[in-house]
């Protein structure tokens, strides 16, 4: 259980810095908003969605996840609930993958 609280409190700290820098960065120096502009949303540009979650799924979990792959779904889910809690906060949907990536037994024990 502490090893759970001390990695979601470094991914909470990593992906507020993370997306605070990637925000400021130029397009072609990002490197979570690869495909996908930070404000991009499952709704509004979901083939840029998918690309990107494609890639940080490879990046995050060494999983090759084409886009149009169903285990993308609980990605795209969880990118859909933060955004309908908060109004549709782009930024906080991003940051919740960011975390939830991190978070997951794929990413610590890759």
């Amino acid at each position: 259980m502490l090893f759970q609280k001390f990695l979601s409190d470094a991914a909470d700290d990593v992906c507020t810095d993370l997306l605070a820098r990637e925000l400021d960065a130029p397009s072609d120096e990002r490197l979570f908003f690869v495909h996908a502009e930070p404000e991009a949303t499952p709704a509004s540009e979901p083939e840029a969605v998918a690309n990107n979650l494609s890639m940080l799924l490879l990046r995050y979990h060494g999983k090759r996840v084409l886009p149009d792959d169903a285990r993308l779904e609980p990605w795209l889910w969880l990118m859909n609930s933060v955004l309908h809690v908060t109004e549709d906060n782009a930024t906080q949907a991003w940051g919740s993958v960011c975390v939830a990536l991190i978070v997951h037994p794929d990413f610590y024990s890759y």
